[in-house]
């Protein structure tokens, strides 16, 4: 060693104590007159003293311990399904304004060193989807302040008071956000295809089967309650479709929707459910009564009229009014026959607007024993074969059960249609006859039978 130097050490250092300024039970600190940091080099002259190097220590403490998100809200981390949360950044500020972080690792585990006998309030951010588990304000479990699942502390940041041990106990539990979908379906009887809104006193149709499924494939079911409401409660957040199986819809009501939550008429919507918007409760869907067209022939309504059976009471001939299937331009619906001794009374039907009594042109004059040509205009723009059946009452008698009464003719495209007749040689000419004419894609019916798909006139 050169002359005139010597060795200084730190006085009054604790005994046994780290001084190295790195995560240990002590650290320096420094003091009031300047003290250098460990390992400073002091040069002094021959002769020189100094006596100005000091090193003073504190004590430090380790603040924890873990972030996890639960399947449930118990702040519990010993029950349910938990999964920790990696790389999350946690914060602890002392009383004085300085700020010491950590960052949790694939346990979910951080430890913050901060000085003891200090006020800290230790804080994170919420990972995204979920809110803070309920708050536990007493140790749980087995009371062991080391633990990992002791105590769920605010979100919003906790007080921690540490003297001279570890406090391991500050951990923040999180559960996703559960969201929730639903609401209502229910029959649109006057067909105004408006949302809920307008809903009013329209039935909710009970019964109805929705499923919901994720983007993995994983279907709920639920049936609607007696007023159509439908619920899917504690969903995570994500993607769901909705649909509607039609197919459970009460009996007399259409399966393409006047509303359907998408602004499609598939009954199906699409729904993600997000941290903003957790709940959607829109998703409705209106169905509406099946709409049907009744003839207008004499039942029996007076004195001597023929019986064509056209009220429901007697299995009259209806159809349930199907879109690019029908004769004429126009075609309109009733609630039932509605029987008339001319058969006027479908054209007398101001709620039956507008007059369907079209599309059937008959010759000026059928003569018996020879033929006669009818033309009927027909709209056929389902895809679907169809076949136009004629009924034509020759005889009088009130049905079309006899002889050269009913004929068909292939009717697969829109356009006119010309039936054939022969008038049989015994055709009354003293009376009014009957005559009904049906337009259908429903071959597996008999021909007077109400079909499902189908289009009635008569004359």
């Amino acid at each position: 060693m050169p002359s005139g130097y010597g060795t200084v050490a730190p006085s009054n250092t604790p005994g046994g104590n780290n001084e190295s300024g790195n995560v240990g039970v002590y650290a320096e600190t420094g003091n009031p007159d300047q003290s250098h940091a460990n390992g400073t080099t002091v040069t002094l002259a021959a002769g020189e003293a100094n006596w100005h190097v000091d090193f003073a220590f504190h004590h430090l403490v380790q603040l924890g311990n873990r972030l996890w998100i639960e399947n449930d809200t118990d702040g519990d981390a010993t029950t349910g399904t938990v999964t920790p949360v990696v790389g999350q950044i946690v914060t602890a500020t002392s009383s004085g304004g300085v700020v010491y972080t950590a960052t949790t690792d694939t346990n979910g585990l951080y430890t913050i060193t901060v000085p003891a006998s200090d006020v800290y309030t230790v804080t994170t951010s919420t990972p995204v989807g979920t809110l803070p588990s309920t708050v536990i304000t007493t140790v749980a479990n087995d009371g062991n302040a080391t633990a990992n699942n002791d105590k769920n502390h605010a979100n919003t940041g906790t007080q921690v008071t540490v003297v001279t041990t570890n406090n391991l106990s500050v951990d923040f539990g999180f559960h996703p956000i559960l969201g929730s979908i639903g609401d209502t379906v229910w029959g649109d009887l006057d067909h105004s295809g408006g949302d809920q809104t307008t809903q009013g006193s329209e039935p909710g149709l009970a019964g109805v089967v929705v499923t919901l499924t994720q983007t993995n494939g994983t279907q709920i079911t639920t049936t609607t309650s007696m007023t159509g409401f439908y619920l899917f409660p504690n969903l995570p957040l994500g993607v769901y479709t909705v649909t509607v199986n039609t197919n459970t819809l009460p009996a007399g009501y259409q399966f393409t929707p006047t509303f359907d939550a998408d602004s499609g008429n598939d009954s199906k919507s699409l729904v993600t459910l997000t941290p903003a918007v957790p709940d959607r409760r829109d998703q409705d869907f209106s169905y509406p009564p099946l709409l049907y067209d009744w003839g207008d022939l004499p039942d029996g309504n007076a004195t001597n009229s023929p019986n064509y059976a056209t009220l429901n009471a007697n299995n009259g001939p209806s159809h349930v009014i199907v879109a690019g299937l029908h004769m004429g331009a126009n075609e309109d619906n009733e609630l039932d026959g509605q029987r008339n001794n001319m058969a006027l009374g479908d054209d007398n039907n101001p709620g039956g607007q507008p007059d369907d009594e079209d599309g059937v042109t008959l010759p000026t004059q059928i003569i018996a024993g020879q033929t006669a040509l009818i033309t009927v205009t027909v709209v056929n723009t389902t895809g679907q074969n169809a076949t136009l059946y004629g009924f034509i009452d020759w005889n009088g008698d009130g049905d079309f059960n006899d002889l050269n009464e009913q004929l068909t003719v292939p009717a697969n495209n829109s356009g006119n249609v010309v039936l054939s007749v022969s008038v049989p040689a015994t055709a009354t000419t003293t009376s009014q006859l009957g005559a009904r004419f049906r337009l259908s894609t429903d071959a597996s019916r008999m021909p007077m039978a109400p079909p499902a798909t189908a289009k009635w006139k008569t004359i």
